[in-house]
């Protein structure tokens, strides 16, 4: 087994994204892992 440098594995995450191709992180992410969102984004109020 290959093992991989951060670099490696941020390389593969970005090209993952911009060629919309999912399947690329298989590897890195749990399959029980789930993504959550919060909508809308909420409001931050500066001091």
């Amino acid at each position: 087994m290959r093992v991989q440098t951060t670099a490696d594995i941020m390389h593969r995450f970005n090209r993952a994204f911009l060629e919309h191709n999912p399947a690329l992180l298989n590897d890195l992410i749990a399959p029980d892992c789930v993504m959550e969102s919060i909508q809308p984004a909420p409001k931050w109020d500066p001091l």
